[in-house]
């Protein structure tokens, strides 16, 4: 039997989310930024210097490098609370400059890696699919995405075009099937 009122209650409910979660659709889900975050510097490739710091606006992080010194990477790294399967991820980000990358750590410790390209000036959405890593290493090394991921880092790749500078993410989205 079929309850009028709790079919009304949750469908309120359900659009009360919607609206709250701006432009998401089924199916995505907004990471949160800056809080639950670490920087790490690439200490395998020592040199490089940086933070992580809020951004200006709300729920936004800033990631600064310098790689003048060296290194390869900087990366604001967060440990995830298992995150299901996944079909897809989005990053928003400005710059200027910066090569932006996503690593993401599978359930046994593998680490897939997708170069997105260059961050510019203006805000850009980058819009990766999980089934082209740039390239993987570590755990068995099966080049399969097992799931629940562990871990997500936000990489800055060492450029000479662009050895220091920062880069601001304004959205994170997970897309799950």
């Amino acid at each position: 039997m079929k309850h009028p009122s709790l079919t009304k209650a949750l469908f309120i409910l359900a659009c009360s989310f919607c609206s709250l979660a701006g432009n998401l659709t089924a199916g995505e889900v907004q990471v949160e930024l800056y809080e639950g975050w670490n920087f790490s510097k690439g200490e395998e490739y020592p040199g490089a210097v940086g933070s992580l710091e809020p951004g200006s606006a709300e729920k936004t992080m800033v990631l600064s490098y310098d790689f003048n010194g060296g290194g390869q990477y900087v990366a604001a790294a967060k440990n995830l609370d298992p995150a299901g399967a996944l079909s897809g991820v989005e990053v928003t980000a400005s710059g200027p400059g910066g090569n932006l990358g996503v690593a993401l750590i599978d359930n046994t410790d593998q680490t897939f890696i997708y170069r997105l390209g260059t961050v510019d000036d203006l805000a850009k959405t980058f819009d990766l699919t999980l089934d082209k890593p740039s390239t993987s290493y570590g755990g068995p090394d099966d080049k399969t995405l097992h799931f629940p991921l562990k871990a997500i880092r936000l990489l800055v790749e060492k450029s000479p075009a662009q050895p220091e500078g920062k880069i601001t993410v304004t959205a994170l989205v997970f897309r799950t099937p």
